[in-house]
């Protein structure tokens, strides 16, 4: 069987008990548009609920009926609702059980508000630091950018044992590519205000301003906003990803809407970038054609 890469259609049945939502997918960038309370962050939650297990599902109250993914390939996820409670599931044309042997999934979210409920059982054990959302996502980044270099320095260490093969310092270079390329793009969007990407001595990420040592949890929303998105990108390690993101632009200055997709994509061509916005500087820079409305591929049911 050949790889999956991406979803080629999502099919909802029975949203709110009365619309049903047939999406054609790009490989690509899709960019999901309609009025507020028209469902694009219902469909965003139900491929992640879908994908991940139910997570986000929650936030549909049961009003749902089924729902269909559809993969490259033809390979099929199907769960029949309703939602918090998944009665079945199937893949068709694919062997492992576990989907993320298949393909990864990450959804993220950049609104900056307290903690979720979901997090409360470990929040006793969370630095007093950690007060949002934004910072609870950045702490658990910060552990997978750590698992991140650690990789990446077994690569090189990889490449010395085969250095009667390989030009060294060429590989090294070509291994370390894209995390110089997050570093030098964090530093140019936060360039304004002077501050710089750095590594402290325990390798957690850390920014100098001037003479001051700040932390990420001392960033302004909107620079911790771009920083979550860029890292989830950076740490996908050019695999192949599912990426979810609701309204991106919130908190985000429009200059740094304009670059968003461009970066995400150059930072990991081979993620599926699934995205809902009310923002026109997020598709103005050549993603016009990847825009799908939400009336478009919405009916009533029969």
């Amino acid at each position: 069987m050949e790889k999956i890469t991406h979803i080629e259609k999502i099919e909802i049945e029975g949203l709110w008990g009365k619309y049903q939502i047939d999406w054609h997918l790009n490989p690509d960038v899709n960019i999901l548009a309609g009025i507020n309370g028209s469902g694009k962050s219902t469909v965003l939650n139900l491929i992640a609920g879908v994908l991940q297990g139910g997570y986000f599902v929650g936030n549909v109250d049961n009003l749902v009926t089924e729902v269909n993914i559809v993969f490259n390939h033809n390979a099929i996820r199907y769960v029949s609702m309703p939602t918090r409670r998944f009665d079945g599931e199937k893949l068709e044309n694919i062997q492992p059980e576990n989907l993320e042997d298949i393909i990864k999934v990450s959804r993220i979210s950049t609104f900056e508000q307290p903690i979720k409920t979901s997090h409360d059982t470990q929040k006793k054990y969370l630095p007093e630091k950690i007060k949002t959302d934004l910072d609870f996502q950045l702490f658990e980044l910060q552990r997978v950018y750590l698992s991140y270099q650690i990789n990446l320095g077994k690569r090189v260490e990889q490449v010395f044992l085969e250095s009667d093969y390989i030009d060294i310092k060429t590989k090294r270079e070509e291994i370390y590519g894209k995390k110089a390329l997050f570093i030098k793009t964090i530093n140019q969007f936060f360039a304004e205000t002077g501050k710089n990407f750095e590594s402290a001595q325990d390798n957690e990420i850390v920014f100098r301003q001037d003479d001051k040592i700040l932390t990420p949890y001392q960033l302004s929303a909107g620079e911790k906003q771009l920083l979550i998105i860029f890292l989830s990108v950076l740490v996908q390690d050019n695999q192949f990803y599912i990426f979810l993101l609701d309204e991106p632009e919130v908190s985000l200055h429009v200059e740094w809407q304009e670059e968003l997709i461009k970066v995400i994509r150059s930072l990991n061509n081979n993620a599926q970038v699934i995205m809902a916005t009310h923002s026109p500087s997020l598709v103005m820079s050549g993603w016009m054609d990847k825009i799908t409305n939400m009336e478009d591929i919405t009916t009533w049911e029969k």
